[in-house]
């Protein structure tokens, strides 16, 4: 299997894998007037497939019957597509087995029995990321290779250098907008090696975030906070500790959420979710 990749100019290619025969007949016949359709029932015809045919995204059933799971397909896509969208399929679509999905490298996870316009929306939304991820590495690649991470001696440049570098010095939360592509991610970098090179550099895609997923993503949550934890896990927060975290698409985050979020960062101090311990984040929030 290859390294696959959005293919311009195409009808985008899903492969639906699960042992429902009526699910992937239900599904295929909704959405195959909009995208061209792959479909398999087992493990080995899903691999089969996904090894000769050229495939822009996956519906995948985390239980494909007989004691099987879709985890060792995802694993195998993985080896080989790592930025491929990979939407998991499930008849349980508690957080517990949300994280498992995501934890395993699954793009995002719907119901078993989903609205098709809520479906297409997911799909749409995963393409979009992939597409934007991989534009966004071969143009960040290709100035590293020219001339560092940032180029320009336009007026402008040297005003962006001296903003970064004050926010660099300033303890306080640090809010950088622009469009998608404009080279946020690049200018919390430039922060980072400026002010806390040695400490961890955490982004965060939030919009990418499920939203039952999004307190135990930025906080972390406890073993036995709901069914299916089993282990203690940390949070973004937690990993950034004394260095830099980044929050890009903070403005999608949902209002309650963002109010959640808000005190976080005015009081510099957390709890895990099922957790009581207030923990303290020293480091810096752009």
């Amino acid at each position: 299997m290859t390294q696959r990749g959005i293919r311009p100019n195409a009808r985008i290619r899903i492969l639906i894998v699960d042992d429902d025969e009526n699910f992937v007949r239900d599904i295929s016949s909704v959405i195959s007037d909009r995208y061209d359709i792959e479909t398999a029932t087992t493990t080995s015809d899903a691999l089969r497939i996904f090894g000769s045919v050229d495939i822009d995204a996956v519906l995948l059933d985390i239980d494909l019957g007989r004691g099987t799971d879709g985890f060792g397909i995802l694993e195998r896509i993985r080896e080989s597509s790592p930025d491929l969208p990979v939407i998991m399929v499930t008849q349980d679509s508690s957080a517990a087995s949300a994280v498992a999905a995501l934890k395993k490298g699954a793009t995002d996870y719907i119901d078993k029995n989903p609205d098709i316009s809520v479906l297409e929306k997911r799909i749409s939304t995963a393409l979009d990321l992939v597409r934007l991820t991989a534009i966004n590495r071969v143009l960040r690649d290709d100035l590293t290779e020219r001339t560092g991470p940032m180029i320009g001696e336009s007026e402008a440049m040297v005003d962006l250098r001296r903003e970064i570098e004050h926010a660099a010095e300033t303890p306080s939360p640090v809010l950088i907008v622009g469009e998608t592509g404009t080279g946020k991610e690049l200018v919390a970098r430039e922060v980072h090696a400026l002010s806390r090179p040695a400490a961890p550099f955490v982004a965060l895609n939030c919009a990418a975030i499920p939203r039952d997923l999004f307190e135990a993503r930025l906080f972390g949550s406890e073993r036995g906070a709901y069914t299916g934890a089993d282990r203690t896990v940390q949070g973004a927060f937690e990993i950034a500790s004394d260095g830099v975290l980044f929050l890009d698409e903070i403005t999608e985050i949902e209002t309650s959420l963002q109010a959640k979020l808000l005190r976080v960062i005015e009081e510099r101090e957390f709890e895990r979710v099922g957790g009581s311990k207030k923990r303290q984040f020293r480091g810096k929030i752009l």
